[in-house]
Order: structure tokens, then sequence, then C-alpha cells
């Protein structure tokens, strides 16, 4: 808008800023001539009103004028409105209530708070009693930006892109909570976890087989990442993600690699298997192979001379205990004797004073440790990955993981678990916890 129309624009029988602005010189010079300011009669027949035709505001309209230029907490400048002119708001603060408080606790229910939501759950508090119609789109999701909020009320809610991690159910975060509240009762210090426990995992890299493979997974890894776009051109192929299945399935032509994740005294480590069919997988005969393996693995992490731990702490993976019963599998609990380790839950990962939840990947350790080997494996991808094979693979994965012992915190991370439980408890109350 050009300064000139915004100085002469107003509405119809209203003082444009202009001639508001020569209202006030001019009993700013009666006051300066010590005369009379309240001639209102003489000051309206110098200035017009907006409209058609030649017209000027009456006496009592000067009048209030200078009332509010008076009144006006904020220092009146020419255009300026008061806050009690024009027409009062339908969008009553108990109507704000309301709708804020049915969206915040919707939300606790594990219901997306929405403007649609708002008109079913509140229909009287959304409808304008002076139109009898909905409140419009923009002004209910205002108020749901400015004054709904998850924690705080200086942290509203934000119209934003939501974490990828799965919703845990109330039930499960009550079983969470009651599972940190048991560990914590045992006060173990943050040493003992870190001297004492073996943090261990199966896990697999997909090597694809041909270029598609394998720019389905370059973009699968970019889903993760800010990228440059602009605007209107999110939908092009050039900016599409990549399949959530390309580093979970193999097709024709992939190789699952396994490998062996295992995190103690402040060292991480991997064991991965090369050869074909050498490793059955995530299965009770693959955690027999995996602790077998293991005494190896830990004279290379530790030295031969080093005390080794021997107390396992693993998730409920199906190699390691039944899904259904919590009991410990055959062939796991056959190599643990022979090679004397024995596990954090004892033989029932599901009962007993230390049975555990299933999901609880956010608070074990060597998930944390697992999650940056992944990234450093992400950076360093070879130009033609479709000709890696198992072998130059195993030897990329281990210079990563010489690299994270290195440059990490790998020991700081460590000493984490019981502050982790503090967190679960306290904080989060049986929820994820916060990255």
């Amino acid at each position: 808008m050009a300064l000139r129309e915004a100085w002469t624009r107003a509405a119809d029988d209203r003082l444009p800023p202009k001639e508001q602005a020569k209202l006030w010189g001019l009993r700013e010079a009666l006051r300066k001539l010590d005369q009379d300011d309240t001639q209102y009669a003489w000051m309206a027949s110098k200035v017009r009103v907006n409209g058609q035709g030649d017209r000027h505001p009456g006496r009592q309209s000067v009048r209030e004028f200078f009332e509010r230029v008076d009144k006006d907490p904020a220092g009146w400048y020419p255009g300026s409105r008061s806050a009690d002119v024009g027409a009062p708001t339908q969008l009553t603060p108990a109507k704000r209530k309301a709708i804020t408080t049915s969206m915040m606790c919707a939300k606790q229910r594990g219901v997306v708070p929405s403007y649609d939501l708002a008109k079913a759950l509140c229909p009287r508090a959304t409808t304008n009693d002076g139109t009898h119609a909905p409140f419009s789109r923009q002004a209910i999701n205002a108020l749901l930006t400015t004054e709904c909020y998850d924690d705080t009320p200086d942290k509203p809610w934000e119209f934003r892109f939501g974490c990828k991690r799965r919703a845990l159910s109330k039930q499960e975060q009550d079983a969470r909570a009651e599972w940190g509240t048991r560990l914590r009762r045992e006060n173990l210090p943050a040493t003992w976890f870190l001297n004492n426990i073996i943090w261990l995992d199966i896990c697999a890299k997909v090597i694809p087989g041909n270029p598609k493979k394998a720019l389905d997974q370059q973009r699968t890894a970019e889903n993760k990442k800010k990228r440059l776009i602009s605007p209107g051109s999110s939908n092009s192929s050039a900016n599409l993600g990549g399949s959530s299945t390309a580093d979970k399935q193999c097709s024709f032509g992939d190789t699952r690699v396994f490998f062996g994740a295992v995190l103690t005294r402040g060292v991480f480590g991997v064991v991965v298997f090369t050869e074909k069919d050498e490793f059955p997988g995530e299965t009770p005969e693959g955690a027999g192979i995996l602790v077998r393996r293991l005494p190896a693995l830990l004279d290379r992490m530790l030295g031969r001379s080093a005390k080794k731990p021997c107390m396992i702490f693993t998730d409920r993976g199906p190699g390691f205990f039944h899904r259904r019963w919590g009991t410990i599998t055959s062939d796991y609990e056959v190599a643990l004797r022979e090679h004397k380790f024995q596990t954090w839950t004892g033989t029932n990962a599901l009962k007993g004073p230390r049975g555990q939840p299933g999901d609880i990947g956010d608070l074990l350790l060597h998930e944390t440790a697992i999650s940056w080997l992944r990234r450093q494996e992400e950076k360093s991808r070879p130009v033609l990955p479709w000709e890696e094979t198992p072998q130059e693979f195993a030897a990329r994965l281990q210079r990563a993981v010489d690299h994270i012992n290195t440059t990490f915190k790998v020991r700081a991370m460590s000493l984490e678990f019981p502050d982790r439980l503090d967190l679960l408890v306290n904080k989060t109350k049986g929820d994820r916890l916060p990255k």
C-alpha cells in the first residue's frame, strides 16, 4: 500500500489518518495560544470525513475522538484504533477455554487434535453466536497454536512433522514406568552397569544387488534428513524418498549380512558373519552362534588378559526369548552355559523381578551405539554399493566401529542407564525418552 493511500484511506463516515492528525494539531495549537481547547464545533468544521460529498464530523464525534486519544494507554497515533472500537469478539474467553481444554485432553487420550475434532467435541464453543455458523478453520487453528500445549504454556503447539517413532499405548507406558521403578529400587550405580553388563543385539544389513535397489536405499536414508527442495517441487521424483522396506527386505540378487553388536566397559564392537548361510538370523540358533563368538570378540575389544564381564543384557528378541511366554530359548541358554555367561533377566524375560516390557529400545545403551554405527555406515557407502562383497562390508563396518570408539563419547554414554531410568520414571512417565 502506498503511503499516500495509507494516510487518506478510511471507512465511510470515518476520519482518515490525515484528518485525525489535523484535528490533533488544531487542539495543540489552541493550547499553545492559551485558548479554549474544547472548541469542538470549530475544529469539526476544519476536517472532513471519508465518503461522498463535502461533509464534516459532528461536534460530539470530535469530543469522543479526543476522549479516545487521551485514554489510549499505548500512545495515540493517526489511524490507531482503541481496543474497544469495533464489534465485540464472538470467540469469548469461555469458548476459548472450552476448546483448548477439550483439545489438550483429547490429545492425552491419543486422539489427534484438529479443526474438525474441535467442531465435533465443542459444537457450541466453535459456533459464532452472531452468525450461527462455525468459526473459520484459521480462527480455530490460531487458537490451537497459541493456547494449547504439551508440557508448558510457553511452548504452544506448532504445525510440524512428527517424529517417526512408534507411539506407545497407555498400557505399554505403564509397563515401562513400572519396570523402570523396579530397576531403580536395586540402586545399582552407573559404574556397575559399565563394568558388569554386556549389551548385545543381532543386526543385519542388506547389500543391494543392483543400482535400482542401491538408489532406493540411498533415498530411504535421505527421508530422515532435511533436503534442498524448491517450493512446489516436493512431489517430483527427484525430491521423493525411498521405500520403507529398502533396508529391511531382500530382493532378487540382494545379500543380507548379519552382525552382532556388543557394548561393554565403554567399548563398542561388532562381529560380522560374512559367509553365506553361516548365520541363521534372529533365531535361537543365531543367538547361540553369536554367544559362542562372543569370547573372541571380547578379547579383541578389552584385551586377552583383562577380566571379562559375564552379565548379558538384551531385548526380548525372538532369538533370545520366546515372544509369547518370555522363556529363554534353548540354543541361547546352552551357549550361555558353555561360556559361563548369564542373562540380566534370568531365564524368563517376561516374569520375575527383572522381567521387562517388549519395547524398550530407547533405553538400551547398545541401541544408541547401533544408531551411531548405521549413520557412519551410510556416510561411507561405496560409489557402487551393489559391487561390494560381504567381506568388504565387514571391513568397512569395522572401520566405522573404530571411528566411533575413537571419536564418540562411548564411555560417557555407557554410564547413562540409571539416568535414562530416572527420565523414564520421573519425566516421561513411561513414554518415549526425548532424543
